[in-house]
């Protein structure tokens, strides 16, 4: 008998996607289409249009980052996802052997000690995360494919460019 785990309505209201865990494994419910098995399923969430079902899998000892019913390439660990407000970009933080990485669409990030947060802008436009290197902290933002030191706070992005804390 399958026991279900996690559900979640899409924004929209119109799709209704669960785990559940049926003789030992775990599968994804989506459109009534049963996807897996996975060892695990975690963090399932709806993109802001409601067309892509983010959620991350395991199975053996390695991760996956799922978007429907596509899969990604193994990872050793993941910590976050995060798919933009315009729905168009996904990012996630995972780790491959004793490093850190952040996948800002089809671009990789690092390696890094650790990574902390991952997040976009209400436009979508301005990609931020922070990480850790040798002990020292730092916050980056991508803005048109340049990355710059800054952050994102309370929807209002700060970086330093030419030696200049610019707001946008």
């Amino acid at each position: 008998m399958a026991t279900s785990m996690y559900s979640i309505f899409s924004p929209d209201g119109k799709t209704f996607a669960y785990a559940i865990k049926d003789d030992g494994k775990y599968y994804v419910i989506l459109d009534n289409e049963r996807i897996g098995p996975f060892d695990n399923v975690s963090s399932l969430k709806f993109s802001p249009n409601s067309k892509i079902l983010l959620f991350d899998v395991k199975i053996g000892n390695s991760h996956y980052i799922c978007t429907n019913k596509e899969k990604s390439a193994p990872f050793d660990e993941i910590r976050e996802a995060q798919i933009s407000f315009d729905s168009k970009r996904l990012a996630y933080t995972a780790k491959i052997g004793d490093e850190w990485y952040v996948f800002n669409g089809k671009e990789k990030l690092g390696p890094f000690n650790r990574v902390d947060d991952i997040n976009f802008s209400s436009d979508s436009k301005i990609f931020a995360y922070a990480f850790v290197i040798n002990k020292k902290y730092y916050q980056k933002i991508v803005i048109d494919n340049v990355t710059y030191t800054g952050s994102i706070f309370n929807d209002k992005v700060l970086y330093i460019k030419d030696n200049k804390i610019m707001m946008k």
